[in-house]
């Protein structure tokens, strides 16, 4: 019986979605074994040390746990080896720097600045912006903005981050009044995003606006999809992924975020044109609900939120595309929440769990907000010594990010071959730097899992290889928003620990890291705020 036209269509499709997928699976696998370039790679990583792998699949399996496990197996990779290793995941090969001089090869290059195939799985959200961007529209974007987080733009920022601190420790007050402990990073990840929303785009969030509610729920979506296609090479074609549950999440949550950006992108443009053509460039558009107090600050600060200067650029040097701000703008929401929040987070466990240190900070930051009661909320004689005030706190602040990098993974694809550690890399490999494990590196921090802030005493820094500290990166790559992030971190922490006593509930033995964007503890991290006398 002859099939049907439909029902042989059925079948042939059918076909197609087992063996397309088989093709793109085994294709490249075959290249890796029998081409001469995939030999000459071979026989390059092989040299390299690692641990034992399967023909064709690699190292895959000792992946593909729990996320704690995923974590373990890393570690115990780290602790046996000195310098660099290798790993093959199916027919990839991944190089990992251990030693600073092998980060230091990778980073400090200014031809292998290509991020890896990992970063791809972000180019639906993020499109090609500075994070993912690489060649001439990285170094152009790159030198573009930099002039966006000089020190006195930065300055113009710190009203808005001592305000919005003043406001979580009033939260932090709420949650602390029934004496009982909670987990910290849901509130202080509610207040990073609050934060870099008004200075990445000019817009405060309001918990009762279901489109905002939405933004936020998206960027937590796309997160954790982001990380479960970084665990499975298969899902790394597009096309894979687009026959899985997945892929219609990600569809949804971009939706919503693309359409947040663009709409606040349109609203902030014809602001600024009708300015413009109004020749008042030193008007501004205010939120309903600030109050008048808000309404004086804020007149008297004219501070610029990072989508006004993208504009500005647009409009006035015709340099970026509506595409190209919302790109940069999506960029420095990714980078600049989670990681901040998560930042905050880990300084507060490290300080709750070290009393004596605890203590010493407060004397410190006590000094900075009592003058600071004293003085006019907008005088900048007083709040640009944020930047160098509280120099003990900035120390548990760097100390933390060694032991609690927010971003734990940072990775390229080599451009061109590349010497490390005494064995040629082949181009196109890709390199894993794990920042938590080389901060931890025995053979440069003694007792490397204690916390110790005079680790970044000036005299100890200057003794320390430049590389093996690097939780902002380093080299032609490094964070372009550091100064911005330390900033803040110190605005938020200093205002919290003037005014709360941190008493730990958990302690860095029972923390369970589990592997993710950015560093993050299995069951979050609690602990009690108890207000200090007077505040």
């Amino acid at each position: 019986m002859e099939l049907s036209s439909s029902t042989a269509i059925i079948a042939f499709s059918a076909v197609c979605a087992v063996v397309i997928p088989l093709i793109l699976i085994i294709w490249p696998v075959l290249n890796s074994y029998l081409s001469i370039r995939g030999r000459r790679v071979r026989q390059l990583i092989n040299k390299i040390p690692g641990p034992p792998f399967l023909p064709v699949l690699g190292n895959v399996f000792e992946f593909l746990g729990s996320r704690e496990r995923i974590v373990e197996v890393r570690n115990n990779h780290f602790a046996s080896y000195s310098d660099i290793f290798k790993i093959w995941i199916c027919h990839y090969p991944l190089v990992k720097p251990v030693g600073p001089e092998c980060v230091e090869a990778i980073l400090h290059s200014s031809r292998n600045t290509e991020k890896s195939l990992f970063y791809k799985l972000l180019h639906p959200w993020l499109g090609t912006g500075l994070l993912t961007s690489t060649g001439d529209k990285w170094f152009t974007h790159r030198k573009l903005l930099t002039p966006a987080f000089h020190f006195k733009i930065l300055e113009e920022f710190i009203p808005l981050f001592l305000e919005k601190s003043l406001s979580l420790v009033d939260k932090l007050r709420i949650e602390a009044a029934s004496g009982k402990s909670f987990d910290v990073v849901p509130i202080i990840s509610m207040c990073t995003l609050d934060l870099i929303c008004e200075s990445a785009m000019g817009v405060k969030l309001n918990p009762k606006d279901k489109s905002q509610q939405e933004y936020v729920a998206a960027i937590y979506t796309l997160g954790d999809i982001v990380y479960y296609r970084s665990m499975r090479p298969w899902l790394f074609s597009d096309f894979m992924f687009s026959f899985t549950k997945k892929s219609k999440q990600q569809e949804k949550a971009l939706k919503v975020l693309h359409e947040f950006t663009e709409s606040a992108i349109r609203e902030k443009k014809n602001l600024y044109l009708l300015r413009k053509n109004n020749d008042n460039e030193n008007s501004r558009d205010f939120d309903e609900s600030d109050s008048e107090e808000q309404l004086k600050i804020r007149k008297k600060r004219k501070v610029k939120a990072f989508l006004d200067l993208l504009i500005e650029l647009s409009v006035e040097k015709k340099v970026l595309t509506d595409r190209e701000i919302r790109e940069e703008v999506d960029t420095f929401m990714f980078e600049g929440h989670d990681t901040t929040s998560m930042a905050i987070c880990w300084i507060l466990f490290t300080l709750a769990n070290n009393p004596d240190v605890q203590e010493k900070a407060w004397k410190e930051v006590k000094e900075f907000w009592e003058y600071r009661t004293k003085m006019e909320k907008e005088d900048r004689s007083y709040q640009s010594n944020i930047f160098t005030d509280m120099p003990y706190l900035e120390r548990c602040i760097k100390e933390s990010l060694r032991l609690y990098p927010s971003v734990p993974v940072i990775s390229r694809k080599l451009s061109e071959d590349l010497q490390m550690g005494g064995y040629l890399i082949p181009a196109d490999t890709i390199i894993h730097i794990h920042v938590s494990n080389i901060h931890r590196n025995p053979s440069i921090y003694s007792n490397p899992d204690s916390f110790d802030p005079d680790r970044f005493l000036p005299e100890a820094v200057n003794t320390r290889h430049p590389y093996a500290y690097i939780p902002f990166s380093a080299g032609p790559r490094n964070c372009i928003g550091q100064r911005f992030a330390m900033l803040e971190v110190k605005a938020v922490v200093s205002a919290i620990l003037f005014n709360f006593h941190l008493v730990a509930m958990d302690r860095p033995e029972d923390i369970v890291i589990v592997a993710d964007l950015v560093l993050r503890s299995k069951n979050g991290i609690k602990m009690k705020f108890i207000p200090r006398n007077g505040n």
